[in-house]
């Protein structure tokens, strides 16, 4: 074994270390590691042959109304991202691993309706929550109250505005807390 491995160049390196092990077991061993590769390797995938998939509309039509008259209400001054998610934005930190990756993974599978962003700076300046009648639920209550909570320790304002079927785009900004608009004569 031992010229085996000085011929090949390893003889001073696994020389002391596999000097000791007999050619039999040597093989043996990789023949194990070997059939252990080829079994998982032939080992069948969730497959999705039989999965339907059926494409979403990525906003409601009542998420549609409320982006477009945010949009006009906040230009140029911010743009308007829909559907962000939560991890995108906030960051758990704790140094008990434990509690930090539970609040990280309660933090993973939510999103915020919308997120208005300096458009220099791309820093995030307000989340927007449009509340329409889903919002009434006492889990979605706990849900957004967590969401709220967090947002706020963060230090990142939320705003949630009522879903309608007009918004007005000033009174839009004064709930968004952003001054009015002076239009030019």
């Amino acid at each position: 074994m031992r010229s085996v491995l000085h011929f090949i160049g390893l003889g001073d390196l696994l020389g002391p270390i596999l000097g000791s092990i007999s050619w039999p077991m040597l093989l043996l061993v990789f023949v194990a590691l070997m059939g252990a590769y080829l079994l998982l390797k032939r080992m069948p995938r969730r497959k999705t042959d039989d999965v339907t998939f059926v494409r979403l509309p990525f906003l409601s039509k009542a998420e549609v109304m409320f982006l477009v008259a945010l949009e006009t209400s906040v230009y140029p001054e911010y743009r308007v991202f829909a559907r962000v998610p939560l991890r995108d934005l906030i960051l758990a930190n704790c140094e008990d691993l434990s509690n930090r990756t539970s609040a990280q993974n309660r933090i993973n599978l939510k999103t915020v309706d919308f997120v208005l962003v300096d458009p220099q700076r791309f820093e995030v300046h307000k989340v927007v929550e449009l509340d329409d009648r889903t919002h009434d639920d006492v889990r979605r209550k706990d849900r957004d109250a967590f969401i709220d909570d967090v947002l706020g320790r963060a230090g990142l304002p939320i705003i949630h505005c009522k879903c309608k079927m007009f918004y007005d785009p000033a009174s839009l900004r004064s709930q968004l807390k952003l001054p009015p608009v002076l239009l030019e004569t």
